[in-house]
């Protein structure tokens, strides 16, 4: 996606689920050169006439959202001009798991912390492939409550309580808590649901404890405040207009 901000600075994010090939780099040229041909700049000489054309690219950025093999810390384009002229530019890259819960909060990344649930989906597919095999096998199963033991910790603790604490802390409104723990579900879903054979996942899926009781307060403190606002905002007006009929009252005597 490519957004403007104010007419002025543009910003172009590419994501994907994990490094393929490097044709990513071709795509974020050609969206970007795209963006500049439609915000070209008039380049003029002394005399006002236009001599030429300036072509701004947006700031850009690829995050990969899965676990990648190698990832640069950035990427580096170089053109041949006229003359062999070399002009260069990189473009930053985010591997989002090895991003800290700290650093997501900090970097303002917390629409991304649904994404987590990913840093345990190999290491889920391989456990339950070794205990479908090995299904007597009790080292196969206590692998696989390990990792179940793992997805609910980073389910209920990394991803969920980083929302509601963020919620608290003012970093986001309570709507966008509410979507991003109904996104972070229906990722969960998505990812792991073809595992629900397994009793301890099924429930994980299905728990309604997980969907916080303190919502329910948080939902009627939102009523309630906004009660009171359009209250005081009635009250306000009843007072204005108090003052007014006093200031014609006493222009009249």
């Amino acid at each position: 996606t490519i957004i403007t901000v104010n007419n002025t600075d543009s910003f172009h994010i590419e994501a994907q689920m994990y490094k393929d090939d490097d044709s990513i780099l071709l795509r974020m040229f050609n969206y970007g050169y795209g963006h500049s041909k439609h915000n070209r700049e008039d380049i003029l000489d002394d005399n006002g006439r236009r001599c030429g054309i300036r072509l701004v690219f947006p700031r850009q950025i690829i995050i990969y959202l899965d676990s990648s093999g190698y990832v640069p810390e950035q990427y580096a384009i170089s053109l041949i001009v006229n003359e062999n002229k070399e002009i260069s530019f990189s473009i930053p890259t985010i591997r989002f798991q090895n991003e800290t819960l700290k650093d997501i909060v900090e970097k303002n990344m917390i629409i991304l912390l649904p994404f987590k649930l990913l840093n345990v989906r190999e290491k889920f597919k391989k456990a339950y492939s070794g205990y479908v095999m090995n299904s007597s096998d009790e080292g196969s199963a206590e692998k696989l409550n390990d990792v179940i033991s793992e997805l609910r910790y980073v389910y209920e603790n990394d991803i969920i309580k980083t929302i509601i604490d963020s919620y608290h802390e003012g970093n986001i409104s309570y709507d966008d808590s509410k979507l991003l723990k109904e996104l972070t579900g229906r990722l969960l879903d998505d990812l792991y649901s073809k595992y629900s054979d397994i009793k301890e996942v099924d429930h994980m899926l299905h728990d309604e404890s997980l969907h916080l009781e303190i919502d329910k307060y948080i939902d009627r403190i939102e009523e309630l405040e906004k009660t009171v606002k359009e209250q005081d905002d009635e009250n306000a007006q009843l007072k204005a207009e108090i003052a007014n009929l006093k200031l014609q009252l006493n222009q009249k005597e």
